[in-house]
């Protein structure tokens, strides 16, 4: 089962977003800002991390930055109402599944966290296939896909 951490100051979004994935049927968890999340990260794995960028406690960069070195495997969404979020992590590079502005729509969060399960299976059955000794041309590759 998919396991996902929701990091927002915001506890409407939070809740929201937490049971949306549970009637989806992903293990979903919360976080209120980047320590809190950093803590939970110590005792639970997660596939998928979806993130506001702007948090107490944490610039989100920061934050990103730190899942990225700790838990390169895990995929990041960034969710923000501030319309300049998409040029900021342009510019600083950050690996990203995918950006949703807030307001958060039904229709586009399922369609992204659906593509970022299947792109998180194709990274497991890759990695399965290289350590089983099997060839590159047997395994078709796939890179992150870029922001929208």
């Amino acid at each position: 089962m998919t396991r996902v951490l929701i990091i927002d100051d915001e506890k409407c979004i939070r809740v929201t977003l937490r049971e949306f994935l549970i009637k989806m049927g992903f293990r979903a968890r919360t976080a209120c800002d980047g320590a809190s999340a950093l803590q939970l990260m110590e005792h639970y794995e997660f596939d998928i991390i979806i993130a506001d960028i702007f948090l107490p406690k944490m610039n989100g960069i920061n934050l990103i930055k730190k899942i990225h070195f700790a838990h390169p495997e895990c995929l990041l969404i960034v969710i923000s109402g501030e319309p300049t979020v998409r040029k900021m992590i342009g510019d600083v590079r950050l690996r990203i599944f995918d950006y949703l502005e807030k307001p958060v729509f039904p229709d586009r969060f399922k369609a992204t966290i659906y593509r970022a399960v299947q792109f998180r299976e194709r990274q497991m059955l890759l990695s399965a296939s290289q350590e089983q000794g099997s060839s590159c041309d047997d395994v078709k590759l796939y890179s992150l896909p870029k922001c929208a």
